[in-house]
């Protein structure tokens, strides 16, 4: 099966989670819905500028497209705009849904990495860094988020309040692309320099691994906001 319709180059494709439907990004300014079972088109997602990736929700309700118009865009499957996510000021080049479909994070060249609320289309937080994000995946849950960045790192956040948690070096080149591993633990990075490094992440598994962490880490107990901020903990 091929299939054909972009007037420019592919740049990127997913599938729906039932593997029903196929999604394509093209530098002709559209992402496009196709059927797997037939190969016929079913929706063509326009934009004002190369479409650098797509993404399917995980409910598959949701497309996710992120464009050079420096937006993102949320579609039905039918191809209806549900919400324009603006604030990048330069390419949207990356995107992932956290696994529940709350969260949406969104990559750019502006140096920084946006986590959206797919129910309210509003910001959660925004990540700066340095340099160009062009990376990003969350982590098994949602409440973390990992980022590459062109200045050499892969770094974790906090989804939720922004707050950068860990981040990893070595990478002599630039960082492209990062992942979790699926339960949480771990991070990859991949560059320009023919390597792929996996870092451990002591800050991203459950209650319990944050918490023998913290003990190791800080040499008192820690106070109750402390634990809130750090740990995810609810006060009484």
């Amino acid at each position: 099966m091929v299939l054909r319709g972009h007037r420019d180059a592919v740049k990127r494709v997913a599938f729906s989670g039932d593997a029903r439907l196929v999604a394509t990004a093209g530098d002709d300014g559209t992402a496009r819905l196709w059927s797997v079972p037939s190969g016929r088109q079913l929706a063509t997602l326009r934009h004002g500028g190369p479409v650098n990736d797509v993404a399917f929700s995980p409910d598959d309700r949701l497309v996710a497209t992120g464009s050079s118009d420096q937006t993102v865009a949320l579609w039905t499957l039918a191809g209806d705009r549900v919400a324009t996510l603006g604030g990048h000021s330069r390419p949207v080049v990356d995107l992932a849904f956290s696994d529940t479909g709350v969260l949406l994070a969104s990559a750019s060249t502006d140096r920084s990495a946006r986590i959206w609320d797919t129910r309210t289309n509003r910001l959660v937080t925004e990540l700066r860094q340095p340099s160009p994000v062009v990376s990003v995946d969350f982590a098994p849950g949602g409440r973390f988020l990992a980022t590459g960045s062109w200045d050499g790192t892969a770094r974790v956040w906090d989804a939720i309040d922004g707050s950068d948690l860990a981040r990893f070096r070595g990478s002599p080149s630039l960082v492209t692309h990062v992942a979790f591993s699926p339960d949480g633990k771990h991070v990859v990075a991949v560059g320009f320099d023919r390597a792929a490094r996996v870092y451990s992440c002591a800050v991203c598994g459950a209650l319990s691994d944050l918490l023998a962490y913290s003990e190791r880490r800080v040499p008192r107990t820690l106070s109750a906001p402390e634990r809130a901020r750090y740990l995810h903990e609810k006060g009484e």
